[in-house]
């Protein structure tokens, strides 16, 4: 998820000339996904109209990042039981893995957005 600083000045380049109101939320909804919330926050919520939209835009990520996260655990509890049946036990583990780490990042970034 997190993107090099100078991405986030090109974005925020891009949004400080943005004056059609679906590019912004375009913009700002590349930042809150793309970057810690101690990069952009300043910015999102010094600005009026950046902060509605910017609350808008996180509700809606929570609620994507909600359903990513569900269904990374039903695709982790498949695995457990494929797992359990014997298939190729080594494979199936390095895949439960990559599923583990995608739910931390997933958690982490959940957990940022709910504590604006």
């Amino acid at each position: 998820m997190a993107k090099s600083y100078e991405e986030y000045l090109e974005l925020l380049n891009k949004l400080k000339r943005s004056y059609i109101e679906e590019e912004i939320y375009s913009i700002l909804t590349k930042i809150i996904k793309g970057f810690e919330s101690d990069v952009w926050k300043e910015m999102a919520f010094s600005n009026p109209y950046y902060k509605e939209l910017t609350l808008e835009i996180i509700k809606e990520v929570i609620e994507d990042l909600s359903r990513i996260k569900e269904s990374i655990q039903y695709e982790m509890s498949l695995l457990d039981k494929e797992i359990k049946s014997g298939g190729d036990i080594n494979q199936l583990i390095l895949l439960k893995v990559e599923w583990e780490l995608l739910l931390i990042e997933v958690n982490y970034k959940l957990e940022e957005l709910e504590s604006i």
